[in-house]
């Protein structure tokens, strides 16, 4: 059953879901000491929001080499009215990782407390391989929701 916050509008008691993905398959391919990065959206309108937390979910995890850490970015992002493919990327309001060591299912809530949230905000995720190759596509599945909160 699902709880009444997320039934109907997703805007409701001072709350604003905001779902960035939901359940996706990912394959990075565990380049050596490289980072991969994957924009999943920019934009979020964060205007109200006094306070927030990002949402993640890990449904499933292949075997990751050691070194491997999978991070997710909030930003703070502004986007040029005349252009809106320019994206001016400000300071980051949370960086929750989830290590090689965790197992899925895997679940985390984490405060958008790293900065002040300004009005637009960016989804990222970065592979970050780590010195360890990789023997094999380094997979996953992933969820994130944003819920902001207007008071």
């Amino acid at each position: 059953m699902r709880s009444a916050a997320l039934r109907g509008s997703p805007r409701q008691a001072g709350g604003d879901l905001q779902r960035i993905i939901a359940k996706t398959d990912f394959s990075f391919d565990g380049r050596t000491s490289t980072n991969q990065d994957v924009v999943l959206a920019t934009g979020i309108d964060s205007r109200l929001w006094k306070s927030g937390v990002v949402v993640t979910r890990l449904h499933t995890k292949g075997s990751w080499s050691v070194s491997a850490i999978l991070n997710i970015f909030v930003d703070n992002v502004s986007l040029d009215p005349t252009d809106p493919s320019i994206v001016f990327v400000g300071s980051r309001v949370a960086a929750p990782q989830i290590l090689a060591t965790a197992s899925a299912p895997f679940f985390n809530v984490s405060g958008l407390t790293l900065a002040t949230i300004g009005p637009q905000l960016q989804v990222s995720i970065r592979w970050s391989q780590g010195a360890t190759p990789a023997g094999a596509a380094q997979t996953f599945s992933l969820s994130l929701d944003l819920l902001g909160r207007s008071h």
